[in-house]
């Protein structure tokens, strides 16, 4: 007569008596199957059905089958084999349907949770198109809406509800069409003789059923670890049970008086609520258990708090029974642990299992354990690798974060978008993507340089896509290029950086080129392994060694997803009408399709993670740890929005809806109950695992320094043990996990803390501990590297080699030689220097520059670029035009030469666009431009001859070659001018000087040629200000002067009249009076008697011209570029604002230049230091 005996000892330790003694049961029929059968090998065959155990967990099946081969227990009778002990006897209960089902010989294949919801959103989007969904129709495209009808199907089946009761049952709109996608998803897997993970016990079901000599022979069953059992469970453990003589289930319940009476509300009935409903069902399928009591005592007995734990947790205040003397004690074996940030929790936890692992614990004894692992996994592969902790994180990264993944789903992008600008940069970036072949075989790219050239190019194209246009662009700037050499004399040119540039890219485009438009998905699989194997993908950078790994996880997704594409596919052939045919190219994937492939398998798969093996201390979610018999536990992340986790509230029926469909009929729990009874029992089966020591820990402040509080269950866990205190540490905001004190760090950054901490006080030796390797003789100097930084920057009262200051001999002597005798100055670079000494060391001595961004953005060099180009041909057009027509002809010229400069000029996509804009926004500007120009005109009414735009563009000293010669002036030189400077040792320097002039405007007064100097500015207004010229952001158009006057108009001897800027959306060069005067920026002479006599400003200016020119030039060469600006606002314009710290100068309020005898300080104090700056 079949036995049913109910064990209450879930909560025990593996060292329990009742364990071992059933470990000891189970060994003893298979022991007497060998000896039934006379040879293991024989006994082998049948030794599953003799003797079943079916485990909640795969860790609890690894431990029993270590149990079984290490032969603990009572002495052995017979020698088993390891197919005796490690056949599927010993098994999950997913395991245990699977064996069944071979052994039934059914052929039924399974569907993957990968496979299942790939169909699922096929069939939802099948029933859109039918117009069958209307409440869902918003989302049902999406793949979150199939992962919630997987959600649904998986509670329905372990629920046993089939689609047709389900149907039958629905009310709304909602339900029902639910219970379509439903039942065209079972009627997909009865076509194809398939089963899900919860089909497959529904056939073990029906195997078991109808096959009455299936598992029969059964001498025994453990179930053990469980509290609950779905529909389909029950009924195979009923027909199991009908075959065995004695089955034992063990169920964690409170104790054998709560079974007797389950009413008593002193057995804590709220925390036991499932397996107290599980009892109930085995009860009405399997009659009254024999119970066999509660097994709270392990053999060495000798932790008495973790008893009173087990009888106490979650019971009524009241109720609570006072903790015996023992108990007491033995509550310094529990730590709560707050700490003040979540980084500090997980510090908190590794230095205490480090301390553990250093007192000869194993690190199998050791379990850490988070609610979920999701967002802290990263952070403790992090931390445990600082303090070398041996780790097995129970946690798998999405493959999508696989870089082979990344990088085949970038590639495909690429092609799809049809080169699409970030795409493409991204490819381009990316050094594990080798462009060029012949870098392929080495592993990695060997060509950094001409990545650079890719960037530079593409970011200055300026197209969002169009992969033909952007070969198109780049090859005629290479053309370009060539010529230009050409034109300099050199008869072969080598190959330019753009030529090189363009043939990578060509290249990729041939590669990208062999990828089929349509195909099925083993060609798809060929064709991107060859792109993968010719661009390294697969090889993988340094530190990415699981490329093939990762490679063959997504390509056994994609054959999975592919066989579902098939059956998928042939299911719809069946309803297409007859008439009705397919182009030609229909069949298999497209691009797009095959992309998305790619796309959901790397999303819904996870990557195979290597660890430190079954050696190292297992890092996992809490709901594994239920089954697990630590020695030691470690318990995280306990804050009140964690510990209990949040229900669920995405399911698309309420837990209400679900009992209606059920077969019953019958209403359950309230699900909050459910669920908060759920989360209880968990916390109860963790805090009443570990057999030595339980650590509990929380973050106490979020990142914004606020609170948090605690998670409810550790107010539970206090109140179990009244009046006597748990021991608790708090971790104060900014303290080390390790102790400030500590003498023995015991991390890697915990040791470098330590180190400066005691340098800090004087003591050295840790520091030079530290750097006793060759690992840390790097670290160490680093430390002091920074220290010395730190104190550098701190001090108010003068700037250092941190703030700008190339303070060693070398780079005095390098910036000396670079912008020695030989250098040729422009006024722009020396006013760039005067407003900011780091901008100038970044774009003109390091030749740092921004990479061109892709923005709908008028480029201010550009639109410049055009309106010089244009004026300057307008005004070459009309120097004889009459004065009457001017007016209106200036505008019509305007506009016609803006014109003819755009359609000149092959720019394509955005580039081309935004020219376009800028043409149209400088066209509008002609008006205001002809008003202007006949103010001017008004000015000089004493002059002989009015001055007139005569040379434009006019150039002094070396050209560029990137300079358009036919814009250029005759009047341009290439000789520079030459300005004498005083020098420090009193003698005296000439200082050459090149630039280009934008306009000279030449007319004559008292008989006596002169000219006007104009700068053309698109702003709305900017004057000359002799203050801003005093501090040397403003010695353009002063040099300007002098170089038109003693250099370029020295044989007409015309003399230099006014300067000034010409603000063309503004006044132009200023207001005519009515008396034809105007005030004038910069006026170097003036009309005295009959006589031009120089103004007291000019004679002013050019002392002060000279004098601020010896001191910038002097400041470059002594190599000093302080982080200084006077403009507040400076960052928002500077393209090095990311990089500069002038926030911290200015907080620390220093002035440049410092007080001379602090930079006498700061220059001896770091002479010698061997700074290479």
């Amino acid at each position: 007569m079949p036995s049913f005996r109910l064990a209450i000892s879930d909560s025990s330790s593996r060292d329990s008596r009742s364990l071992q003694a059933r470990i000891a049961d189970y060994r003893r029929v298979l022991e007497d199957n060998v000896l039934e059968h006379g040879t293991a090998q024989d006994a082998a065959s049948h030794s599953r059905w003799r003797a079943l155990w079916i485990c909640a967990s795969q860790h609890t099946v690894s431990y029993l089958q270590a149990h079984l081969a290490a032969g603990r227990g009572e002495p052995s009778k017979a020698q088993l084999s390891p197919g005796a002990l490690l056949s599927p006897g010993i098994g999950t209960f997913a395991q245990l349907a699977e064996a069944l089902l071979v052994q039934a010989d059914q052929r039924i294949l399974p569907l993957s949770s990968l496979e299942r919801r790939w169909v699922l959103g096929q069939l939802a989007k099948q029933a859109l198109a039918e117009k069958k969904l209307v409440y869902f129709a918003p989302i049902a495209a999406s793949t979150g809406f199939a992962t919630q009808v997987e959600g649904l199907i998986v509670d329905l089946k372990r629920r046993d509800i089939w689609p047709e009761q389900f149907t039958k049952a629905a009310r709304s709109v909602r339900e029902r069409e639910l219970g379509l996608l439903y039942a065209r998803y079972q009627e997909h897997l009865i076509e194809h003789n398939l089963y899900d993970a919860e089909g497959r016990f529904w056939a073990a079901r029906e195997a078991l059923t109808n096959n009455a000599n299936l598992a029969t022979g059964l001498q025994l069953i453990h179930v053990d670890g469980f509290g609950d059992f779905t529909t389909a469970q029950h009924d195979i453990l009923k027909l199991l049970t009908a075959r065995c003589d004695s089955t034992h289930i063990s169920l964690p319940l409170d104790s054998a008086a709560s079974v007797q009476s389950p009413g008593d509300q002193s057995s804590r009935n709220d925390l036991f609520a499932k397996p107290l409903r599980t009892l109930a069902l085995l009860r009405a399928n399997l009659g009254q258990p024999e119970v066999d009591g509660t097994d709270h005592q392990t053999q060495n007995n000798t932790w008495e708090t973790r008893e009173h734990l087990l009888t106490n947790l979650f019971r009524d205040y009241a109720a609570v029974k006072p903790p015996s003397k023992q108990a007491i004690a033995g509550l310094r074996h529990i730590e709560i642990v707050a700490a003040s940030s979540e980084q500090q929790e997980v510090e908190a936890i590794a230095t205490r299992v480090k301390r553990l692992l250093q007192t000869g614990v194993l690190p199998a004894d050791i379990v850490v354990c988070f609610r979920s692992l999701g967002d802290v996994s990263d952070r403790l592969r992090s931390v445990f690798a600082d303090f070398s902790i041996p780790v097995q994180l129970e946690t798998r990264r999405s493959l999508a974060t696989a870089p082979a993944v990344r990088r085949l789903v970038l590639l495909l992008s690429l092609h799809t978008q049809d080169w699409a600008y970030r795409d493409l940069l991204r490819v381009i970036g990316d050094s594990g993507i080798v462009l060029t072949p012949q870098a392929v075989d080495k592993g990695a790219d060997t060509f950094p340089k001409l990545r650079r050239t890719l960037e530079r190019l593409i970011r200055s194209a300026q197209l969002p896509r169009g992969k033909r246009a952007l070969l198109e662009q780049l090859s005629a700037w290479a053309k370009h290029e060539q010529a230009e050499e050409i034109a300099a004399g050199i008869v072969e040119p080598e190959s330019s950086p753009t030529e090189q540039a363009v043939a990578v890219l060509r290249s990729l485009a041939e590669l990208l080129e062999t990828l089929p438009n349509r195909a099925t998905p083993e060609q798809w699989i060929e064709s991107c392994e060859a792109l993968a194997q010719a661009l390294g993908i697969l090889q993988g950078k340094s530190g990415e060694d699981r490329a093939q790994s990762d490679w063959e996880t997504l390509v056994a997704g994609l054959e999975r997803l592919g066989n579902s594409w098939r059956r998928f596919d042939l299911l719809n052939a069946k309803v297409v009408k007859p008439e009705a045919t397919k182009p030609a190219d229909s069949t298999g994937w497209s691009l797009a399709d095959f992309l998305s492939a790619v796309q959901y398998v790397a999303s819904q798969s996870q990557r195979q993670e290597t660890s430190s093996g079954d050696s190292g201390v297992l890092t996992t979610s809490a709901e594994n740890v239920r089954h697990l018999h630590p020695r030691h536990l470690f318990l995280g992340g306990l804050g009140e929005r964690s510990f209990p986790a949040p229900g669920q509230s995405d399911s698309l029926l309420s837990v209400g809806e679900l009992d209606r469909l059920a077969a019953s009929g019958r209403a359950t729990s309230n699900a909050e109950q459910q669920h908060s009874s759920d989360e209880m029992l968990l916390f109860y089966q963790l805090v009443t695992r570990p057999a030595e020591s339980l650590t509990l820990s929380y973050p106490a402040l979020d990142a914004k320094a606020q609170p948090l509080e605690p998670s409810p269950y550790l107010a539970d866990l206090r109140r179990a043990f009244g009046e006597s205190e748990v021991p608790t540490t708090t971790l104060p905001l900014g303290s080390l996990a390790d102790g400030e004190d500590a003498t023995a760090p015991l991390s890697r950054s915990g040791g470098r803390r330590h180190a400066v901490s005691a340098l800090l006080e004087g003591k050295p030796r840790p520091l030079v501990q530290l750097s006793g390797t060759s690992r840390g003789k790097r670290c160490g100097e680093s430390i002091l590297a920074a220290l010395e930084m730190i104190n550098s920057r701190s001090r108010r009262e003068q700037f250092g080699m941190w703030e700008g200051l190339y303070t060693s001999d070398a780079s005095k002597r390098q910036f000396a030689e670079q912008f020695g005798a030989q250098h040729f100055w422009s006024p722009s670079q020396l006013e760039s220097y005067a407003a900011c000494g780091f901008r100038f060391a970044g774009e003109h001595a390091l030749k740092l520059e921004p990479l061109p961004e892709l923005t709908l953005e008028t480029d201010v060099r550009h639109r410049g670029s055009l309106l010089h180009e244009a004026l300057a041909t307008v005004h070459e057009q009309m120097l004889n035009a009459p004065s009457e027509t001017l007016r209106v002809e200036i505008v019509e010229r305007f506009i016609e030469v803006l014109e003819q400069i755009a359609a000149s000029q092959q720019i394509y996509g955005l580039p081309g666009a935004l020219r376009e804009i800028q043409r149209r926004e400088l066209a509008n500007w002609g008006e205001n431009l002809a008003g202007q120009t006949d103010n001017y005109q008004r000015m000089w009414n004493d002059f002989d001859v009015p001055p007139r735009p005569t040379h434009f563009e006019v150039r002094f000293g070396p050209g560029s070659r990137h300079a358009d010669e036919q814009l250029e002036s005759q009047l341009s030189s290439s000789e520079a001018y030459e300005l004498v400077i005083p020098t420090a040792a009193g003698g005296s320097e000439t200082i050459r000087f090149t630039g280009q002039i934008d306009r000279l405007d030449v007319g004559r007064i008292e008989g006596q040629e002169v000219f006007n100097v104009i700068d053309y500015k698109s702003s709305k207004s900017q004057k000359v200000d002799l203050s801003k010229l005093s501090a040397g952001t403003q010695l353009q158009l002063p040099i300007y002067a002098l170089a038109a006057e003693e250099l370029l108009m020295r044989e007409s001897k015309a003399l230099a009249w006014e300067a000034g800027y010409w603000s063309v959306q503004g006044a132009g060069f200023g207001k005519a009076t009515a008396k034809g005067k105007h005030t004038p920026q910069l006026k170097m002479r003036e009309e005295v008697d009959g006589n031009l006599e120089v103004t007291a400003t000019w004679l002013q200016a050019k002392s002060q011209l000279v004098e601020r020119i010896t001191e910038l030039i002097a400041g470059i060469r002594q190599a000093d570029f302080p982080v200084f600006n006077d403009n507040k606002d400076c960052t928002k314009f500077c393209s090095l604002s990311t990089i500069c710290r002038i926030a911290q100068i200015r907080s620390l309020d220093k002035q440049w230049p410092p007080p001379e005898e602090s930079k006498i300080e700061e220059t001896a104090s770091t002479e010698g230091s061997g700074d290479a700056r």
